[in-house]
């Protein structure tokens, strides 16, 4: 009866919580930061199946819940998911609401956030900070978890969170959080002090309680048993002050050491020490720790944990030294007294094998207590550091200074080269006393190919600049002449040559014309005239197939010839497709035309050979359609003529011709009443012919009063066509009569203008008079003046006669 009534009781308080999140935010009630950290906490101790099913029980969705929690400030989505979310995004801490001595962001949450990146990290002399970049971005993975397995010995404190568990008989699981007085309360039994204790002593002593209720748990055998599980670590809140990024106080999970709680936080800036950091407890200094430990896996002796109100400190760096050249890890690092250079070369991870040994090179600031009156204030110090590993001594170093190593030179020496017609080309090894011919068999002997006459060998001076080339016999080395066998020295490179040397290289011909492929071919060894037309795969349908035209130049030529003409006559097999006399054809090419290096071919068109040309006919016509002209000399009348003639319902003085997209002017009746004569039209390739169906109406346009189409009357002239329109209005000018032909007159409004007879499908357009040019102010002022004068003269004329009167 206790067990339900305290599951009830747990079941209520839990309503109570959601009731209070959900709702709230009613009559403009918002949680205070003190009721929403309290509600954080006791949803933290929910299982996400309990919150899901209270809130159902509430009758609501899980959406409105969410809606309703987010405008309390609480991110229920994420307790859904078996999340808690204490960190930002942005930061990767969030502010602590809780009551307690700080006030400061959470560092340990259990939510798997991504990766934070953060500020680019500064460099000096161009040189990375050494082990700062680690704390560049904040892996929440590498958080301390706030739950799962802890210590045995790990001791229970306030505000630890056991999961007690009962099953058997009886089956129950509660969730208790242990209070400021180090208890627990179980309903069944009433408080119980657990601080102080560990998980073991805790189960022994929650036995020894519960036995009176459940008297299974200490039979034998027993039906009752009882678990104890740590559910959640209490925080414990620290200081992390110095020369970091957001120095204050913080609350982190019990777990946290003091590399977790630098690395939450963003670790110390670039002017902190990562050599000793310090840690503060009870006013007293209990550990420095040297993060290089950690940082260059040395090792982790170091990793302590942090308790209550401990203080993390970074002090500022003291001993800056910059390290640059031919080391693996070039950067600026931090060294403690009695670290000198051999140490650095360590933190920089060695000297790379192209490392010269016999000089580095300090550049040093003067110490103030060494520097003497009237002395610069910086040194270069040279140093042999394989005398210092020879010794098994070291240097010491001075804040500031920037230590450079040097590469070895690239130059070799000990090498001799060979190339050209050998089987293995390339570089070798110069051995004591080597010779030209130990190099020869070296390279795996002579090709075939190989030129007997000369090789060449080129050698380098003592300068270093200098080269010399030194010419020898093969033939005679290989048959044992001494004198060529010559001794060889460093960065000797000789050259075997091939028999190409005496041959012009890309051998070509070429051939342009109608024939398929025109182009460039390889000129091969006997090549024919008949070879080349072959490749180029044959003539074209209007090749002239009887002749070709060679062009040869002759380079032994001193005169001004640049080149011969030379003709050759073609085969008649070569006008088959298919060749089947093939006797014929090797004799033939037997005695063909041999060809000879950059000769051109031309193959030349046949001038009789010509495509179809084709015109076009629409309209009116019998037989509308595409025609082939016959000769170069078709006329309009005989394409008429072949298309059947005109129809019935034709207006041939409407015919249009079209030529390269602009109209011929011709009149089709005359070209048909005169065929072949002046009126008519020799016609090209593209012609397009259109006969138009008679209109029977004249369009007038402009500037006549009533503008439009008119029907045609036979015999009607020009005014009469205006007349009918309304005749002219008064800013007519002159009138243009565009004939059915294509045609156009011009005629002057006048009684004398012209009126000549309109035919069925004409224009006529009537001009308006142009506004007069606005005058200019020189015109008008000499305008104004002669107005003047005249009236002058005028008064003047008038003054003489009356006097004469």
């Amino acid at each position: 009866m206790k067990t339900h009534l305290s599951g009830k009781f747990t079941f209520v308080i839990h309503c109570g919580i959601l009731y209070f999140v959900l709702f709230g935010n009613i009559d403009a009630q918002i949680l205070t930061p003190e009721q929403r950290a309290e509600a954080q906490r006791q949803l933290q101790i929910m299982s996400p199946e309990e919150i899901d099913r209270k809130i159902r029980e509430l009758g609501m969705t899980r959406e409105e819940a969410e809606r309703r929690a987010k405008e309390n400030g609480i991110d229920l989505e994420s307790y859904l998911r078996g999340q808690y979310p204490t960190a930002t995004a942005s930061s990767g801490i969030s502010p602590i609401l809780e009551s307690g001595p700080i006030a400061g962001p959470t560092v340990g949450s259990t939510k798997v956030i991504e990766t934070i990146t953060k500020k680019k990290l500064p460099t000096s002399r161009g040189l990375p900070y050494f082990g700062y970049d680690v704390f560049l971005t904040t892996p929440a993975a590498f958080e301390p978890t706030a739950v799962g397995p802890v210590d045995p010995e790990y001791i229970i404190g306030p505000e630890d969170v056991l999961r007690v568990s009962i099953w058997g008989q009886v089956e129950q699981q509660n969730e208790l959080t242990v209070d400021k007085e180090g208890r627990i309360f179980i309903p069944t039994t009433g408080p119980v002090v657990v601080s102080g204790l560990t998980i073991d002593e805790v189960q022994k002593k929650l036995v020894k309680q519960l036995a009176r209720s459940f008297q299974g748990l200490v039979a034998s055998p027993p039906t009752v048993w009882l678990d104890v599980t740590l559910s959640k670590i209490r925080p414990k809140r620290i200081f992390i002050m110095g020369e970091v990024e957001n120095p204050g106080g913080y609350t982190v999970n019990s777990y946290s050491n003091v590399f977790n709680s630098l690395f939450a936080v963003g670790g110390p800036t670039v002017n902190g020490s990562l050599r000793e950091v310090r840690l503060i407890r009870g006013n007293k200094i209990i550990a420095r720790i040297d993060l290089y430990l950690y940082l260059t896996g040395a090792e982790k002796n170091n990793d302590l944990r942090v308790q209550n109100n401990d203080i993390i400190f970074i002090p500022v760096r003291k001993n800056t030294i910059y390290i640059k050249g031919e080391v693996r890890r070039p950067g600026v690092y931090e060294l403690l007294p009695g670290e000198n250079l051999k140490k650095l070369i360590e933190y920089a991870g060695g000297l790379l094998p192209t490392t010269y040994y016999e000089r580095a090179q300090i550049d040093r600031i003067i110490p103030p207590k060494e520097r003497m009156k009237n002395e610069l204030e910086r040194r270069y110090i040279d140093i042999n550091y394989r005398d210092i590993v020879s010794n098994n001594a070291d240097y010491p170093l001075a804040d500031g200074d920037v230590v450079t190593f040097y590469s070895v030179l690239d130059e070799v020496k000990n090498y001799v080269m060979i190339s050209g017609s050998v089987y293995k080309p390339g570089t070798y090894q110069l051995t004591p006393n080597m010779r030209l011919l130990d190099l020869i068999q070296l390279a795996d002997s002579l090709r075939p190919e190989t030129y007997y006459l000369r090789g060449e060998l080129t050698r380098v001076l003592e300068d270093n600049t200098t080269q010399i080339s030194i010419p020898f016999d093969l033939k005679s080395l290989l048959e044992g002449d001494k004198k060529q066998n010559f001794i060889l020295q460093p960065k000797d490179r000789v050259v075997i040559h091939s028999i190409n040397i005496s041959k012009i290289p890309d051998e070509f011909v070429e051939i342009f014309g109608s024939v398929k492929k025109p182009g460039r071919y390889p000129l091969t060894k006997n090549m024919t005239l008949v070879d080349v037309l072959m490749q180029a795969g044959g003539f074209t349908e209007n090749a002239e197939r009887t002749q070709a035209r060679i062009a040869r130049i002759d380079p032994t030529t001193t005169d001004d010839t640049l080149a011969y003409i030379l003709y050759a006559d073609l085969p008649d097999l070569l006008d088959t497709t298919t060749i089947t006399d093939y006797a014929f054809f090797e004799n033939f090419r037997k005695t063909d035309f041999k060809l000879q290096h950059r000769d051109q071919i031309f193959i030349r068109s046949n001038p009789n050979f010509q495509i179809q040309q084709l015109v076009t006919v629409t309209g009116e016509v019998k037989y509308p359609g595409q025609y082939a002209l016959r000769t170069y000399n078709d006329y309009l009348s005989d394409l008429i003529k072949r298309a059947g003639g005109p129809t019935s319902a034709a207006y041939l003085r409407g015919g249009k011709l079209t030529r390269h997209n602009e109209r011929v002017n011709i009149d089709f009746q005359e070209a048909v009443d005169a065929p072949k004569s002046s009126k008519d039209l020799i016609l090209h390739a593209g012609d397009l012919i259109e006969i138009p169906k008679k209109p029977n109406t004249v369009r007038m346009t402009g500037e006549v009063n009533n503008p439009g189409l008119l029907s045609f009357s036979k015999g009607d002239d020009l005014w009469d066509y205006i007349d009918r329109a309304g005749g002219l209005t008064d800013s007519a000018d002159y009138i243009i009569l565009f004939h059915p032909n294509g045609n156009a007159e011009q005629f002057s409004a006048g009684w004398f203008g012209g009126n000549p007879e309109v035919y069925d499908g004409s224009t006529i357009v009537v001009t308006k008079v142009p506004p007069p040019l606005p005058e200019k102010e020189g015109e008008r002022v000499g305008n104004i003046v002669r107005d003047i004068f005249a009236i002058m003269a005028s008064a003047l004329t008038v003054i003489v006669l009356a006097r004469q009167l």
